[in-house]
């Protein structure tokens, strides 16, 4: 059986998802915490919900990077009013992802025809612009973090190739897999602290390497559409960090052709600015979906 160990609160509530089939749960508690799940376990959806006490305003919806999960938000989301987390597909112990036009349905399934502000950090960041640009009417505002509208035609059939070296080593062994993703140039732009790595790694081996191995082939850059970000109709902000020179060059034509679309670079950050320098990022979302 797929076996997980949860840590915290917003990771069991990830790992009771109904959808992800029989597995073990293993849940460290300590006899003096307070802290505890709300609800019918056997009725937590996919995703996660907070503050609910405020059910009247338009909820803040976080997409993840690739390998991650839900509670990689978790830093940001207690400083925000209502806040959901989607699992993306082929995460979260999933064994298959979806391709670019089923995503977009279950992304639109997900929201349930609620208008949010929507917020996605590099694959899901890339998501996230893609729905934006096929679905505005879901979409109050944007915010995208380290994401591009497509590839050059050039550079596809070479990433592709990349990502199927990758999706192999993921299905054959997903350690390694993990150590070799982790070591990408991009996501070392910054020295994070290590209780940061060993979280990330902790979240990362939630997933299973057959689910992580589709996600790259069906949603990887290179089998992504190209986007027109002059067709976003909503406030638009494009996200880097300062370290992330490539991102920035990207941030910044993003923003050029959006209609709505403004630019932030983040000093002291790279690729995740999210993770990098979390408070400031926290007050741009805030300015931004007011």
């Amino acid at each position: 059986l797929d076996y997980r160990l949860v840590e915290n609160v917003a990771e069991l509530r990830d790992a009771l998802d109904p959808h992800l089939g029989v597995r073990v749960i293993h849940a460290r508690t300590s006899r003096g915490s307070t802290e505890r799940p709300q609800g019918n376990p056997a009725a937590i959806p996919h995703d996660v919900f907070r503050s609910s006490n405020h059910p009247a305003e338009t909820p803040i919806v976080f997409l993840h990077g690739f390998t991650d999960t839900v509670a990689s938000w978790e830093h940001l989301t207690e400083h925000l009013v209502v806040t959901r987390a989607l699992t993306l597909p082929g995460h979260g112990g999933q064994t298959k992802a979806l391709d670019w036009t089923q995503a977009m349905g279950w992304l639109q399934e997900s929201l349930a025809g609620q208008k949010v502000h929507l917020v996605g950090y590099s694959m899901g960041g890339r998501l996230a612009l893609a729905y934006a640009s096929t679905h505005p009417e879901d979409v109050l505002t944007l915010t995208t973090i380290g994401a591009h509208a497509g590839l050059p035609d050039v550079d596809r059939a070479s990433r592709v190739q990349a990502d199927e070296a990758l999706a192999c080593l993921a299905e054959a062994d997903l350690e390694a897999f993990l150590v070799r993703w982790a070591q990408t140039p991009i996501l070392n732009l910054t020295k994070p602290r290590p209780e940061v790595l060993h979280a990330k790694h902790l979240r990362r081996r939630q997933n299973r390497g057959t689910g992580l191995a589709d996600a790259l082939r069906k949603l990887g850059p290179g089998s992504m559409p190209t986007l027109r970000p002059e067709d976003l109709v909503m406030p638009a902000l494009f996200v880097a960090g300062s370290l992330d020179t490539k991102y920035v060059a990207t941030a910044q034509e993003l923003a050029q052709r959006a209609s709505k679309g403004t630019v932030a670079i983040v000093d002291s950050a790279g690729h995740a600015v999210h993770e990098d320098q979390p408070h400031a990022f926290i007050d741009l979302l805030k300015h931004h979906v007011r």
